[in-house]
């Protein structure tokens, strides 16, 4: 006799019995736990400014000798709303990292673009560097969270018959 249908019946275990029953089948056709979808990552965020970089003590200079009503105005016209709990010394750093932002001068606020290497360790390596199209379908892999798709792509670069044997019928 299947224990599931039998508990079943038994007004005590009737609702955890059929909940355990449920979840057993569901892994069961399922395959297992499913992982979470993959959600976009956001960037990394940089919170502060340095204080000591003498671009940043130089418009800080600026922005201290204006009147807070100033300051305020001009965050305010550059479609930043101006939270009220923010302290006027907060307002004028705010409106330092607002102005370097909008003037590029912001220090760090870039990365170097990555060296292409003289000497390529393999052929995907190679297609990442020479070939922009095949660049944007590995990001665009990389943003989705494919990892298959990105597995066969490296294979398929580096070994075509391994990669035809490994990833046939799997729809990747």
């Amino acid at each position: 006799p299947d224990p599931c249908s039998t508990l079943a019946w038994h007004p005590r275990y009737m609702t955890s019995a059929a909940l355990i029953c449920a979840a057993a089948a569901s892994f069961l056709v399922g395959g297992g736990p499913r992982a979470p979808a993959a959600l976009p990552r956001a960037g990394r965020i940089i919170a502060a400014i340095d204080y000591k970089d003498p671009a940043v003590a130089a418009e800080f200079q600026k922005v201290q000798e204006r009147p807070i009503e100033l300051v305020e105005a001009e965050i305010e016209k550059s479609g930043v709303p101006v939270p009220p709990s923010l302290n006027e010394m907060d307002m004028r750093l705010m409106l330092v990292e607002l102005r370097m932002r909008k003037a590029g001068t912001m220090p760090g606020g870039g990365k170097a673009a990555p060296k292409k290497p003289a000497s390529y360790g393999s052929k995907y390596e190679e297609a990442l560097w020479e070939k922009p199209a095949f660049k944007r379908l590995i990001d665009d892999y990389r943003a989705r969270g494919n990892t298959n798709a990105l597995n066969l792509a490296t294979e398929y670069l580096n070994s075509p018959r391994q990669a035809a044997d490994r990833y046939a019928g799997t729809g990747a």
